[in-house]
């Protein structure tokens, strides 16, 4: 009788019952769990996001009293004059009308002590001692007081203070609001429908005040006392959690947030408000579960009753089964999946007794198929014996049944030491211990007459009813000839092996159609550098030459593509050069299924080619460079004989040898002002004289050669921007630029372009020391040009002086006797107004004498240092009246920052800036504006005066520095004259510049020291 606690249907199906049950009933505890934890970290999140805006609230408060604090300091601190104390008051109780909760304002002095309030009683009270007020005068800006006593009521108030300071940082005043702590409810009650409870504490954890309203003691408002975790909120740190409660002993849910200066917003709930509904919840989903499960019980019970019996009538049906092999057919009643189980009991008893019979036919049709099999069927006991043999064994190993069961495999058809020496006594013992470590293996065999043969066995061992090896059954088919076949190749393929190994400089490699090394000879160790094994398994290109993809000429890849031999050089990341040929092998059907490569060294025989090559175009060079110095030479002999022509004619004869010197079909050359920004272009074989002049940023080519100051070579155009600059509308594919220098300056730049073969080093040396010579040739003929107007400039201020000293006596006498006249004669004179004339005609000629004898006299400078901005200032103050007169503005843009000196002659300077901006005013129409800008630039002070005027042309601005040259009908033409010798006096220079939009810079650079 078996136990019943055993496993049986009834007892599986109460544990089928407990194991959906227990999982269940383990989740509803778990969800009634977590819906009591997610509604008090809810009521935790809503408390903490009410407490932040209480915080918020409380914050603005403190930041409206603060700012109306600081109205009433500035209006009270910096009247335009004193105020009145009664003034003061009024003011003070004007402003506590505006803040309901506000006891008073009060206005202190900087000692502490009011002065001014709107509660009057307050008036001359001394507060410096009070903890908010030192912190005022000590330097915070504002404070806020905790929780005090009023001293006339008693009632709980705090201060709100600011520190009313001047731009110094001097303390002016003090601005002290006093707050009703019990109004400050109105201002920060929010919704509450949940009945909660909002507290504001201060910075030592005082109740200011709750919300709803509650009258507490003084002594029952220290919060820190019953709730020590609100010490972490003072520090600023957010704090939540179930504590306490103030005036009753259930549990409240808080959160407190840090607000304003150092106080606290609190918000509570009661805990047993919140969690009432989850707990009456919990109560009544549990009642339900535990008669849920009851029911379930019963109906287990009642259901194993029906199964269980109906299956011990089986069970006993199954007994009788398996001792007979036919059985009478049960006949059972009971629920349909039981009849269904009996009908399949009665299928299975006649199926067994059909199986019984097709298995002895089936043995009987197994053992004629092993008797005649033309395999060799081998059954070994454990300890080796020959068990079974079948036919076709015993007629190749020469034996008969009786003669070889019952013998040990050892001895009777596998020999004891195989042809290698090796002891097939310790193969067999293994095979017997592990067969299915040795499912296939191959072994020499021997027959009955001696014969040696090669067998392959396929074995398994051969289990009994417990599971273990009772025997080997091995299965063998004859390898003989395929043995010999193999040991043949071998020995060809040692044969071979033999002879390209006797090939030491030349690497020879059988490849399969994936470029993988299957075999190669000794020699790759001396051509590559490589061990044979390094090299086989691999694809060749992988382990030569460590790349990803085969080479791009390689040999081997054109005979697997095309089936032809193939030859070609591969070079190395080192220099090393191979010269490798390859043949493919083809099959019957002419697919090429292998390759044969050869590589061989030819790294020293590229090196001796390359010297060579190299020696010859070194030859070639120098011969080349021979022709293009005596070319040189010849040109610069030619430019020497135009010692009479101009700068401009020099420039294009130049222009034209360098362009035939260096086999260009285009050529430019560009001369740049003094401050290397313009350039006036030559352009050949279109000779335009001059070119047209254009600013030097548009030329992104030849900018590059003046900014960096260096040859500049491109040999591919494609992307190179000419901007406006005259290529005579010739397509350019290669260009060289080479700038000509004048000491440390970039005078002028030339090119050349559209040469047939690349610009190189000796093109750039040839153009070069041309034009150094061009503008030595240049430069000489300036001088000489310099001198000669030197000398006439010269003769004629001698001649000047003497006209001007000649003049100046009788000019005198005829201004004198003309004003004399105008005295005499009555102001309503018909001859008054010609005697006006005389006197201004005599005046303009007096000023010419003395602009004459100032251009003919040598100039003394007494220099100084002078302040710069002032001597602008003065200067455009005298102009002042005249740019009034015609409408012009006057704008000076000297650089802030310190005041600019320079060592200069103030009286000489000043009339220089006057002579310049008197023309820019005359030179601008009414409405624009002429700007002086000074500043320093480097060692150099530089002064510039933009008009707006239809400015210069280019050829006239040479002329307007010769004397007597005016394009005014009053003028004398020496102002400018005076100008440039006065600025060069100073070792400076002076120079017009086209304005972007219109009118012209008159640009003054003088030495700082």
């Amino acid at each position: 009788m078996h136990n019943s606690w055993l496993p049986t249907i009834r007892s599986r199906l109460y544990c089928l019952m407990l194991a959906t049950l227990i999982p269940l009933l383990s989740l509803q505890a778990w969800y009634l769990y977590e819906g009591y934890r997610a509604k008090q970290a809810s009521e935790f999140r809503e408390n903490l996001e009410m407490a932040k805006a209480v915080a918020g609230t409380f914050n603005m408060f403190v930041e409206d009293v603060l700012h109306q604090e600081s109205a009433i300091g500035i209006h009270l601190a910096t009247p335009p004059r004193p105020l009145s104390v009664e003034r003061m008051n009024g003011i003070l109780a004007a402003n506590k009308q505006a803040f309901p909760t506000v006891r008073d304002f009060a206005w202190l002095t900087p000692t502490g002590r009011i002065i001014a309030s709107s509660l009057a009683k307050t008036i001359g009270v001394d507060v410096a001692e009070r903890g908010y007020i030192r912190k005022i005068t000590r330097g915070s800006k504002w404070s806020v007081s905790n929780l005090l006593p009023a001293r006339s009521t008693g009632e709980p108030i705090f201060s709100i203070c600011s520190g009313i300071r001047d731009r110094n940082g001097k303390l002016l005043g003090i601005a002290l609001a006093a707050v009703d702590a019990d109004k400050l409810s109105t201002i920060l009650k929010l919704d509450l429908s949940r009945k909660g409870v909002i507290s504001i504490l201060d910075d030592k954890a005082m109740m200011v005040d709750s919300y709803p309203r509650r009258d507490v003691k003084w002594s029952e408002r220290n919060v820190l006392a019953k709730r020590p975790a609100i010490g972490r909120a003072l520090h600023g740190k957010v704090v939540t959690g179930v504590f306490p409660g103030l005036f009753a002993e259930s549990k409240r849910i808080v959160a407190c947030v840090p607000a304003g200066p150092g106080w606290v917003a609190c918000v509570s709930r009661s805990e047993r408000e919140v969690m009432a509904p989850i707990r009456y919840r919990t109560i009544q989903e549990s009642i339900f579960s535990l008669l849920l499960t009851a029911a379930i019980f019963c109906a287990a019970f009642l259901l194993s009753r029906i199964i269980s019996d109906p299956i011990g009538r089986l069970g006993r049906h199954a007994l009788v089964l398996g001792t007979q092999t036919r059985t009478e057919p049960i006949e059972f009643k009971g629920p349909v999946e039981l009849l269904e189980l009996a009908s399949a009991f009665n299928a299975m008893a006649e199926k067994i007794g059909d199986r019984e019979e097709r298995l002895r036919n089936s043995e009987e049709k197994y053992r004629e198929l092993v008797e005649n099999a033309n395999c060799v069927i081998l059954r070994m006991g454990l300890d080796g014996t020959i068990v079974y043999l079948n036919e076709f064994g015993q007629s190749l190993f020469g034996y008969t049944e009786q003669e070889i069961f019952g013998r040990h495999v050892v001895g009777a058809i596998v020999p004891e030491m195989d042809s290698a020496g090796r002891d097939l006594n310790l193969a067999i013992a293994d095979i017997l211990r592990n067969p299915h470590q040795h499912a296939i293996s191959e072994y020499e065999n021997v027959c009955k007459n001696g014969d040696r043969l090669w067998v392959l066995w396929a074995n398994r061992a051969i289990l009994d009813e417990s599971g273990s090896i009772s025997g080997v059954l091995s299965i063998g088919a004859d390898i003989t000839a395929r043995k010999r076949a193999e040991e043949n190749l071998r020995n060809s393929e040692r044969e071979k092996a033999g002879i390209l190994g006797s090939l030491r400089n030349v690497a020879v490699g059988y490849l399969d159609t994936r470029m993988r090394v299957i075999w190669t000879n000794s020699a790759v160790k001396h051509v590559f550098g490589l061990a044979p094994e390094e090299i086989e398994g691999k694809k060749c290109y992988e382990a030569i030459h460590a790349r990803l993809q085969p080479c791009d000429n390689c040999p081997v890849r054109t005979s697997l593509q095309t089936g032809k031999p193939g030859e070609g050089e591969t070079a190395a990341e080192d220099g090393r050069v191979w010269l490798v040929s390859s043949n493919p092998v083809k099959d019957s059907s002419g697919k090429v299924t292998n390759v044969v490569i050869s590589s061989m060294d030819i790294t020293a025989r590229k090196e001796m080619e390359e010297a060579l090559r190299g020696e010859i175009a070194e030859r070639k060079q120098a011969e080349a460079m021979l022709r293009l110095d005596e070319a040189r030479l010849q040109a610069l002999w030619r430019l020497s004989q135009m010692s009479e022509s101009s700068p401009d004619q020099i420039a294009e004869f130049a222009l034209e040898l360098l362009v035939g010197l260096t086999e260009s079909q285009v050529g430019w050359i560009g001369f740049l002002d003094e401050a290397e920004t313009v350039l006036t272009s030559h352009v050949w074989p279109t000779l335009d004289s001059p070119g047209p002049q254009m600013p030097l940023g548009a030329e992104e080519l030849f900018g590059e050669a003046i900014r960096e100051r260096r040859v500049v070579v491109v040999n591919d155009c494609k992307n190179v921007a000419f901007g406006n600059f005259p290529v005579n509308r010739i397509a350019v594919d290669r260009v060289m630029v080479v700038p000509v220098f004048d000491g440390e300056r970039v005078a002028a730049i030339a090119g050349v372009g559209n040469k047939a073969s690349a610009y190189d080093f000796s093109d750039a040396r040839q153009l070069t020391l041309l034009l150094d010579g061009m503008w030595n040739i240049i430069e000489r003929e300036q001088t000489e040009k310099h001198l000669r107007e030197s000398e006439s400039l010269a003769a004629m201020g001698r001649a000047m002086a003497a006209l001007a000293h000649d003049m100046k006596t009788p000019l005198i006498a005829i201004g004198g006797f003309t004003r004399l006249a105008q005295k005499r004669l009555q102001d309503n004179s018909p001859v008054q107004e010609l005697l006006e004339i005389a006197v201004k005609e005599t005046a303009r000629m007096e000023a010419m004498v003395k602009n004459m004898l100032d251009f003919s006299r040598p100039l003394e400078l007494e220099c100084a240092s002078t302040d710069v901005g002032a001597l602008v200032a003065e200067c455009m103050k005298l102009v002042e009246p005249l740019a009034t007169e015609r409408k012009v503005r006057l704008s000076n843009r000297m650089a802030s920052g310190p005041r600019l000196f320079a060592r200069l002659d103030a009286a000489r300077m000043k009339q220089v800036l006057i002579n310049i901006l008197t023309n820019g005013v005359q030179a601008s129409p009414e409405g624009e504006q002429v700007i002086v800008d000074s500043h320093a630039k480097g060692e150099k002070l530089e002064v510039s005066v933009v008009d707006s005027g239809c400015g210069i042309a280019r050829d006239k601005r040479e002329q307007i520095f010769s004397p007597f040259y005016t394009s005014k009908k009053d003028g004398a033409g020496l102002g400018l004259p005076i100008v440039k010798k006065i600025v060069e006096a100073h070792r400076g220079r002076i120079e017009i510049v086209d304005n972007p939009e219109k009118g012209i810079t008159f640009r003054v650079e003088i030495p700082i020291r």
